[in-house]
């Protein structure tokens, strides 16, 4: 599929603005959560003051990610009487883009979706490449669509609303793509040195935007090369997943750095790479995952066998041959999964 996205990535509004008023929409829904609600939805009005629009709360929390939540939206808009010419403007996180786009795809058949992520995790990730979801029960990510949003508006001024929780959460996502890319080839981290300058965040969300954008252009619907992009999510899934069951407070990029150390060690398990900097990786990711107790191993496997990329009943992981040479669709056993579940890995 064509990607037709416009990409804006500054905190100036005249871009946007000329951008909307060359594209009319005849209703615009403002779809956000009860946190950016609150902290996000006074910037969005002054930076876009002369839009027409109605806003949607809805409940802010991965645990609400859910067909319930979608469904209430949709019949929100279908008594409001919105249109296929809505425009849906998504002002969140990695929840709300995910949520408001998977809506968009299929309201109406399909209505236009814009997304102005809020948080550093949408901004350097879950906003860019056309994937929407929700949680079915407890699995993450279930049910979704690939559809390319309209437009992303990336306004840095948006991160002055974060916690340092937050940032740590986006920032996670960012190590990912350093892993994964082929120009870091058995780099070392650097020193873990927080909080990181405002230059250096927008230089990662930019380099980040860049290194995702271009591996989506080249395989949009997930059949082969953007596979690598879910490195550190099979656990990190299973762990959020089990999180949310047991109304444990795990954020997403958390879990995904705890997936992350996992792989790692199953990374070099499998290719024998150098275990300094096994250790090296797996020390600077501690900083960004919490101190996790794995007590009910069975359960996560549980929900790492409903992981999407599994087939035939084998587990799939996207591992390291070494840093900057990701490999995707490696079976592994569950027995070796489990042992290494049952180390002290934090």
């Amino acid at each position: 599929m064509t990607n037709s996205t416009k990409y804006f990535t500054d905190s100036h509004a005249a871009q946007i603005t000329a951008w909307l008023n060359s594209h009319p929409h005849s209703n615009c829904v403002v779809i956000a959560d009860k946190n950016t609600a609150v902290v996000c939805y006074p910037l969005f009005r002054q930076c876009l003051p002369h839009l027409q629009h109605t806003l949607y709360v809805m409940p802010a929390g991965e645990q609400h990610k859910n067909e319930e939540t979608m469904m209430v939206l949709c019949h929100f808009l279908l008594d409001q009487g919105f249109d296929r010419n809505t425009l849906m403007i998504a002002l969140g996180g990695g929840v709300v883009c995910d949520l408001t786009g998977f809506a968009a795809s299929v309201f109406k058949r399909g209505v236009d979706c814009l997304y102005i992520p809020t948080s550093l995790m949408a901004m350097a990730d879950a906003a860019i490449g056309g994937k929407t979801g929700i949680n079915l029960g407890h699995y993450k990510n279930q049910l979704g669509s690939f559809i390319h949003p309209v437009a992303v508006w990336i306004n840095p001024e948006f991160l002055t609303t974060l916690s340092e929780r937050q940032m740590k959460n986006g920032w996670v996502e960012m190590i990912k793509h350093t892993l994964i890319d082929v120009a870091n080839k058995d780099i070392f981290p650097e020193p873990y040195n927080w909080p990181p300058s405002k230059e250096e965040v927008l230089q990662k969300i930019s380099a980040s935007v860049a290194f995702k954008r271009q591996i989506v252009e080249e395989d949009f619907y997930e059949e082969g090369l953007r596979k690598i992009l879910n490195f550190g999510h099979t656990i990190g899934h299973a762990l959020e997943s089990y999180a949310l069951d047991h109304q444990q407070d795990l954020l997403h990029g958390e879990a995904v750095a705890a997936g992350m150390i996992y792989e790692l060690s199953l990374s070099q398990q499998v290719f024998g790479w150098d275990k300094n900097l096994l250790m090296a990786w797996k020390n600077y990711l501690r900083n960004f995952s919490l101190n996790l107790d794995v007590l009910d191993i069975e359960k996560i496997m549980i929900y790492m066998r409903g992981d999407k990329k599994n087939m035939s009943g084998k587990l799939h992981f996207v591992l390291l041959e070494k840093i900057g040479q990701p490999i995707a669709n490696v079976i592994i056993e569950e027995e070796r999964i489990v042992a290494l579940l049952g180390e002290t890995m934090f």
